[in-house]
C-alpha cells in the first residue's frame, strides 16, 4: 500500500547537499537557484489511457525561465512510470548548471533495507568506481553514510544499477 510507504510527495529535485569541493569553489552560492525552488502547479490532468491513467503535472516556471513538466502513468498494480522534463520559459540558457536533475520522495523509516544489483559493495562513482565488483548485494540505508566525512558528500552512490529496491523487513517497499 503506496500510503503506507510515502512519507513525502514523489517531487522534482535539482539540488543537494554541498560537498567540500562544492562549497570551496562557491558553487552553493552560484546555484542557489536550484536548491529549493519554489514548485507551484500550473496544471495537473488525468487522462484514462488503456493500460493505466496518466497524469500531468505542468509547473510554473522556477524563477521565470524553466519550466518543469511531469508526466506519471499510474498502473493497476501500483507501480509508477515518471518522466521528467524541463524546457525554457525565457531565461534557462542564462541560468547556472544544476547539481541535478532528478526526483526526491520521502519514504517512512521501516523501509530502509537495500537490495540491488550493481557495483558494489561500497560506495563507486562513475569516475572511481574499478575496485567494485558488479552483484547483488543486501544492505540496510544506515550502511550508506559514510561517517567519517568531514561534510556531506555523495555517500552510498552506486553506480551500473540493474535494478534497485528500497524495502521494509517484509519485502515489501519501492
Amino acid at each position: 500500500n503506496g500510503e503506507e510507504m510515502i512519507a513525502a510527495p514523489l517531487l522534482p529535485g535539482f539540488g543537494r547537499a554541498p560537498t567540500e569541493n562544492d562549497i570551496g569553489a562557491k558553487l552553493y552560492d552560484k546555484m542557489k537557484m536550484w536548491q529549493y525552488p519554489q514548485l507551484e502547479v500550473a496544471s495537473f490532468d488525468v487522462k484514462e489511457m488503456s493500460d493505466s491513467y496518466l497524469v500531468t503535472v505542468v509547473f510554473k516556471p522556477i524563477d521565470g525561465k524553466a519550466q518543469v513538466i511531469v508526466k506519471y502513468n499510474i498502473y493497476g498494480d501500483g507501480s509508477i512510470a515518471g518522466i521528467e522534463s524541463m524546457k525554457d520559459a525565457g531565461g534557462l540558457s542564462k541560468c547556472p548548471m544544476l547539481f541535478r536533475f532528478g526526483m526526491e520522495m520521502g519514504m517512512k523509516g521501516d523501509f530502509s533495507n537495500l537490495d540491488f544489483y550493481g557495483k558494489g559493495p561500497w560506495e563507486n562513482y562513475c569516475d572511481r568506481n574499478s575496485s567494485a565488483t558488479v552483484g547483488h548485494y543486501e544492505q540496510t540505508v544506515n550502511e550508506q553514510y559514510h561517517y567519517g566525512y568531514v561534510r556531506p558528500q555523495k555517500s552510498g552512490t552506486k553506480t551500473e544499477l540493474k535494478w534497485f529496491k528500497v524495502i521494509n523487513g517484509n519485502g515489501t517497499g519501492l
